[in-house]
Formats: structure tokens, sequence, C-alpha cells
């Protein structure tokens, strides 16, 4: 055997351990400060913990966390069996795990629990939880604590206040489609690009403080290798960054105090990761353990 071909032995070879590896899918937590912890979360925790709380026919969707990182939440179908569809949000906190009325919509949780922005079924328009319903040319982007992004054609995508939506806080500096927000009080992160392909890049890294007079960006980075922002705690300021390479996509986490980036998998990896509070993180394990 030739030498060149050896060592290509050993590169799948290596390359397939790694994989092995990183697609496993359980719990793991990551300590970080201010009593923080990047959690793992997998398909079968999730719905081990569905069947805990006596759905055996529910449908679990995708985990999300409040902006503060106090609570996992995710919306379920009572029993995809029976008409009309009824729906539950699963919450699970530091002290114990309760289920919640929802409803069937897309939609996302206020950090009091209640729904904070969903669509009309009917008509497809979105609605606010104050009640207010967006006009008919408004859709949703994202939503973090009391801030709502949204957008419409024609105009940049704008930053707003739940109850208020449509009084602009501010207006983002470009127009793109793959945008994500964490709020921490007054202060949002905004992470952007026009799209998911490299050619719609790079990423723009822009820090809003609304406590300040005026609606400019006090920080703006670009991020050249950044894909997807996953997920952020604004209070450690802390992000989980998929990069753009186009052959082998790795995650990170990023400090963007420091500019340190630390690999956490080259491929597959836990199905969500979220940052969390420790003592939620603890109890996520205590419910869904085999």
């Amino acid at each position: 055997m030739k030498a060149s071909d050896m060592n290509w032995r050993l590169v799948i070879t290596s390359i397939f351990g790694v994989l092995v590896l990183c697609g496993c899918s359980h719990t793991q937590s990551r300590p970080l400060p201010n009593g923080k912890v990047l959690l793992g979360i997998s398909i079968s925790e999730r719905e081990r913990l569905v069947g805990r709380l006596g759905f055996t026919n529910g449908y679990g969707g995708y985990i999300k966390r409040d902006s503060e990182g106090e609570r996992l939440v995710f919306s379920m179908e009572e029993d995809v069996t029976v008409q009309p569809r009824t729906a539950r949000l699963v919450v699970v906190a530091a002290k114990d795990v309760h289920v919640n009325p929802w409803r069937i919509a897309n939609e996302r949780m206020a950090d009091d629990e209640s729904m904070a922005v969903w669509q009309n079924l009917t008509n497809g328009a979105w609605q606010v939880r104050s009640g207010e319903q967006l006009p008919k040319d408004t859709y949703f982007m994202d939503q973090s604590g009391e801030w709502i992004l949204l957008g419409a054609k024609g105009r940049r995508p704008w930053l707003a206040k739940l109850d208020t939506p449509t009084v602009v806080s501010a207006e983002l500096p470009q127009s793109g489609t793959f945008i994500s927000i964490f709020a921490n009080g007054q202060i949002v992160h905004v992470f952007a690009r026009r799209g998911w392909r490299n050619a719609e890049g790079p990423m723009k890294y822009l820090v809003y403080d609304f406590s300040r007079v005026g609606s400019q960006p006090i920080k703006e980075m670009t991020l050249l290798w950044a894909r997807a922002a996953i997920d952020m705690d604004p209070e450690t300021e802390i992000v989980i960054l998929n990069d753009n390479n186009n052959f082998w996509g790795k995650t990170w986490l990023m400090d963007l105090k420091t500019d340190k980036r630390t690999l956490l998998h080259l491929w597959g990896g836990p199905d969500w990761e979220l940052f969390v509070k420790k003592e939620v993180a603890l109890k996520w394990i205590e419910l869904t353990q085999p």
C-alpha cells in the first residue's frame, strides 16, 4: 500500500471517529459565568418528558427558553388523533414543571408565560400580546423579552417594543431575512445576514441600548466566518455560532467581549443547545433521565 493511500485511510478513520463521538445526542452541560449553563438537549429527552407528563399521544415541538434562561418551554399537541386539535405549553423551571393551555399557531412565549406573538390561522395576520393585529404586509421575524423584530416588503426590518409593534425603536442598517435577536432589559443584540447562503453574507453583529437617546447601535461587528446564531446569553455576551465553511461546517462558542472562540463540535451534537440558569439545567436533567 502506498504511503499516500495509508495516510488517506487514516484521515477517513479519524473523521469517522469524530462523527461517532459528535453524533451522539445526549444531555450535556457546560458551566458558564454568572450561574449559567450551556445545556445540550436531545429529542429523546423531550419525548421522555412528554410521556411522563401523561401525554402518550402527544407530539413535542421545538424547545426554546425565555430571555432570562429561567424556563425551558415547548408546545405540544395533546393528541394528534383527536379533532379539533388542542395544544399545551410545557414549562420547565427550577422548581417545577407545569403545563399551560396553549394555541396551535406560529407563536412565541413571553417571559411571563403569556403568548407574546402568534399568527391568526384564519387570515394569516400576526397579533401581539396587547391585542394589536399587525398590518397584512407586516411579518414577524423574531422576539426576545419585551422586544420584537418585524419586517415588511420594501423596507428594512425594525425593532419595537412587544406591546407597541408598529412604533419603530430602531431600523436595522440593511435589509435581511436571516436575523436573530437576544434581549436583556433595554439592550438588544442582533445577528443579521441577508440570507443563509454564503453569497448573502457576511453576518453583522449589532448592539442597541434603548436606555440611551437615539436609535443607532452602540456596537457593530462584522463576522465574516459566521452563518447562524444558534443562541446567545446577553448577560455573559457568549454566543453559539455556526460557521459558513462549505465543506465542513463547525459550531463555535464565542465570547463577544474577547473575540475568543472555542470549538463545540464539528458535526451533529445535541438537537438543541440553549443557555439557561444552572438550576433549570439540573431540573431538566432530573426530569428527563432514562
